[in-house]
């Protein structure tokens, strides 16, 4: 499904809101102390304030005066990912494990990336930890399962995935990111009504909820049906996040099925500016034929093939388009 798109941004944020006041890890003179201590808020200061080279030199400043506090490596891991520098980001996390095993934070984050890195043996190793360490330390903790859920989702594994979210329903009904990627499990599951409802029960609660209205558009493009109130809430998600690819995506797609190629072209080709995506290329490469360009198709499809991905029906599909070109 090309309504959603993984990504870090969430798990950033609930990790700087719950990052513990980091405590000195060996005995220090007061003046020692303090200065830490001076360097560490300065520098969760100005993550607060998306300023995250400033902050990742005050972090630095922290670590040199206490290099055995893995929370000071979680929060300059934090900042690299911010950065885009992700292999620093992992030399980081690694040592805050080094450090301390049982930091979860550190773990799950470390999970994200490797995700996220297209690292899925690595991602899936740490979760396994993570669950094992959760249920002993955090029981109900539903970030976790909520995590693990969209990992395996990633993964395609989608028994494991709906079993994660249904457990989190169970103790938080209106769970909304819950009952978004249950809508997309029963998607993948060809249970389009299903998800349907699932993007309907969100938006009864939350009525301007970016990702549902975009999920439930998508899926209305999808299915060739109520196509002008599918271009209605994409353009309400854009109206959100203007810069969303994957929304961008959407709103293209509804274009083709409403048979206006040259507006899906338009918008798809934006889309893959934003986001290099498959699914995106493919869109692009089925418009490009639509408008009777076959050598653009083609290229479109090969370059939604060279991008690595789980989702092997699409990769199918796109291989038998440009089998039928030759």
């Amino acid at each position: 499904m090309g309504s959603l798109r993984f990504c870090l941004a969430t798990a950033l944020f609930l990790f700087l809101i719950s990052l513990s006041f980091v405590g000195p890890g060996a005995a220090m003179s007061p003046d020692r102390e303090r200065s830490l201590y001076a360097h560490y808020l300065t520098g969760a200061l100005l993550d607060n304030a998306n300023q995250a080279e400033d902050a990742l030199k005050e972090f630095e400043q922290a670590k040199q005066l206490d290099p055995d506090s893995d929370v000071i490596h979680l929060r300059i891991a934090v900042d690299y990912i911010k950065l885009n520098e992700n292999k620093k980001a992992l030399e980081q996390l690694n040592k805050a494990l080094e450090l301390n095993p049982d930091n979860l934070q550190a773990r799950t984050l470390l999970a994200f990336l490797y995700t996220a890195e297209g690292e899925f043996a690595l991602a899936e190793i740490q979760y396994e930890i993570i669950l094992k360490q959760a249920v002993k330390e955090e029981p109900e903790n539903l970030d976790v399962h909520n995590f693990l859920g969209q990992f395996y989702f990633q993964q395609r594994k989608f028994d494991k995935a709906l079993e994660q979210f249904k457990s989190i329903l169970a103790k938080d009904p209106k769970n909304k990111m819950a009952k978004l990627f249950l809508g997309l499990v029963y998607d993948e599951q060809n249970m389009r009504p299903q998800a349907m409802n699932e993007f309907k029960e969100i938006l009864a609660i939350e009525p301007d909820n970016a990702d549902a209205l975009n999920a439930l558009g998508y899926l209305y493009a999808e299915s060739g049906e109520n196509l002008a109130e599918a271009e209605n809430l994409i353009v309400k998600a854009l109206k959100q996040e203007p810069k969303n690819g994957a929304y961008v995506d959407s709103l293209g797609w509804v274009y083709f099925k409403k048979g206006d190629f040259k507006k899906a072209r338009e918008k798809l080709e934006e889309a893959i500016f934003l986001t290099q995506d498959p699914v995106i290329f493919g869109h692009l490469g089925d418009t490009y034929l639509k408008l009777g360009d076959k050598n653009k198709a083609k290229e479109a499809w090969q370059k939604a093939l060279k991008i690595k991905s789980n989702d092997e029906k699409t990769t199918k599909e796109i291989q038998g388009k440009i089998e039928k070109l030759k």
